[in-house]
């Protein structure tokens, strides 16, 4: 059987920041809308997991919430798989393929 694994600190910001948001988003292809914080795992661009807590981590935000536009401005957190990210692994798409499928 596949294994996905994940840092655990990684895990934690997600959590955390789903737990703490004033609100959660909708979340494309559910059946009724998510009304409880939820972690999400996304088999895209990648394997990860996100939040669906409202207003977004994003990275490269300080701990005010400012943005630095010299890190991945407007790009949310995203806790990825171990060997499953696209900038990182260069087997990602293969590796995330054995995994998922």
């Amino acid at each position: 059987m596949p294994v996905l694994r994940f840092k655990a600190e990684d895990v934690r910001r997600v959590v955390e920041h789903s737990i703490a948001a004033p609100r959660q988003s909708d979340v494309a292809y559910t059946t009724k809308p998510v009304e409880a914080p939820a972690v999400l795992l996304v088999h895209e661009q990648g394997v990860y997991l996100m939040s669906n807590g409202q207003p977004r981590d994003i990275v490269g935000a300080d701990a005010t919430g400012r943005k630095d536009a010299a890190k991945d401005e407007g790009r949310s957190f995203c806790a990825y798989a171990i060997g499953c990210h696209p900038e990182n692994d260069a087997d990602w798409y293969e590796t995330a393929r054995g995994r998922c499928a």
